[in-house]
């Protein structure tokens, strides 16, 4: 790729309809790329890398309040969260589509990979990594319950993922089956917040130092959004 103008920066981290949580291409979302690189031409912007979200999680728990409307029936009644297949084949065909039509505009391709130390195999097995100009990585979850010496977790539930009350934890929310992660707005319901932020740090060097084809971790100020 030809080197960027003098001038504003890249925007190296963007995303658009085919982004899961957008609702996707068939969404109110629709059009979301090209008006980005409309946008971007018209403010002086050299260049664009539509990094959409690879999530491969398959032990993902929520609570229904944290994810928006148009996203909540992808929460299974379980709360775990079933993430759309990557679309990847319109994804690349609407990238050619806006580099043919915005040819002042360089736009590059990208993911923005959650959790790729843990998920490497899952992505190599479903789309061909190489074929992205640029790819970031992120931290999104973290395990949910912390292991305790007698085998149960340290967040109150038994070895068998249930809370002390059955199936809801003292403020009404569902407990989760061991081994699932989430996100930090759901860890917060359940642990201290100091306990979450020095949790979701300790991992982060995992995922720094680990093997996958991420040039970076990024926003690793998630944890503190909420």
């Amino acid at each position: 790729m030809t080197p960027l103008p003098a001038g504003l920066p890249a925007d190296s981290h963007v995303h658009s309809e085919f982004s899961w949580d957008t609702g996707g291409p068939d969404s109110a979302a629709r059009g979301t790329m090209r008006a980005t690189c409309a946008r971007a031409v018209e403010i002086g912007l050299p260049a664009l890398f539509f990094t959409e979200h690879l999530d491969l999680e398959d032990a993902w728990f929520t609570d229904l309040e944290d994810f928006a409307d148009h996203e909540r029936h992808l929460v299974g009644e379980d709360g775990v969260v079933a993430v759309p297949r990557f679309d990847v084949v319109g994804y690349l065909e609407e990238i050619d589509r806006c580099r043919a039509d915005f040819p002042q505009l360089r736009i590059g391709t990208g993911l923005e990979f959650g959790q790729p130390g843990l998920r490497l195999d899952a992505a190599r097995a479903q789309l061909d990594l190489s074929v992205f100009d640029r790819i970031i990585g992120s931290l999104h979850t973290v395990p949910l319950e912390r292991p305790s010496a007698d085998g149960g977790s340290a967040d109150g539930m038994d070895a068998d993922g249930e809370s002390a009350d059955g199936e809801q934890s003292a403020d009404g929310a569902r407990s989760p089956r061991p081994g699932r992660r989430a996100e930090p707005n759901t860890l917060l319901r359940r642990r201290p917040a100091l306990e979450v932020i020095r949790d979701y740090l300790a991992e982060v060097p995992a995922q720094v130092a680990g093997e996958g084809p991420h040039e970076v971790v990024t926003h690793l100020d998630y944890a503190v959004r909420y």
